[in-house]
């Protein structure tokens, strides 16, 4: 019951935005347009929405980490706000919200993910801002030590019976794989993680060769096309393949490793 009393705002909200189904439209097939530098382009136009989304997604998450560097993909995640060469630390987020819009970025063990939902006529900020932090974060010792400290900090006021036993089934279950550990890392690997890690990590996993950008809304197809040409398609890439790399084989089970 109480789950079901937790669905219902969402699912009050979904039906208040989507429209009646008589009013309903027939939407066009998503497009995928592959830009020189080897990015891909998503588009899904929809008519009947009053906001536009864009989002980068890179086939990149804790999974992939190597042993000893634990968290290093949600610390990248956090890094993304600290600023760009063009884009002062928190500008990205304040010109956004001054748009009227939101954002965000997600962590998981298989992807990477952020996003900002925004007005249509703003769509060509989100291709501004996202260029920015592509081709050149502010990676700096600074930043690195202050998200650090944010995650410690996070960790600590996340010490719950739930998340801890949460934490120790996701290791029993994943005995010795990558997804047993937590997105967020284990506290001694976030420790010993160096600018150096963060800056070869960004080159090897989140260059626009690996990157997917989905245009999701009310858009015109074309201008996002011209957008993105504009903003994207000149960042170089990194020379790193968009395949993800072959997870390590599993472990035995402990009996066979008794015998």
């Amino acid at each position: 019951m109480r789950r079901l009393l937790c669905c219902a705002p969402a699912a009050l909200a979904l039906a208040l935005a989507c429209p009646h189904p008589a009013a309903a439209q027939t939407l066009a097939p998503p497009r995928v347009v592959t830009l020189r530098n080897g990015l891909q382009l998503l588009l899904a136009p929809d008519s009947s929405a009053q906001a536009v989304d864009v989002a980068v997604w890179y086939p990149t998450g804790s999974a992939a980490e190597p042993a000893g560097q634990s968290g290093i993909t949600h610390l990248f995640e956090r890094m993304l706000f600290r600023g760009s060469a063009h884009v002062p630390d928190g500008d990205h987020v304040r010109r956004v919200l001054a748009e009227g819009g939101t954002a965000n970025a997600r962590t998981t063990a298989d992807y990477t993910c952020r996003w900002q939902t925004l007005p249509p006529a703003a769509l060509g900020l989100a291709f501004e801002l996202e260029a920015d932090r592509i081709a050149a974060l502010a990676l700096t010792d600074a930043n690195l030590a202050a998200e650090k400290r944010a995650i410690a900090d996070g960790r600590r006021a996340q010490q719950n019976p739930v998340t801890l036993a949460l934490e120790r089934l996701y290791a029993t279950a994943w005995r010795d794989r990558p997804y047993g550990r937590p997105v967020t890392g284990l506290p001694g690997d976030l420790d010993r993680i160096t600018l150096a890690d963060c800056q070869a990590w960004q080159r090897a996993h989140f260059g626009p060769e690996r990157a997917t950008v989905s245009v999701v809304g009310r858009f015109d197809p074309a201008e996002a096309v011209r957008l993105a040409r504009r903003w994207l398609e000149p960042i170089a890439p990194t020379g790193h393949a968009r395949e993800r790399a072959p997870e390590p084989p599993a472990a035995a089970p402990a009996a066979a490793r008794a015998v």
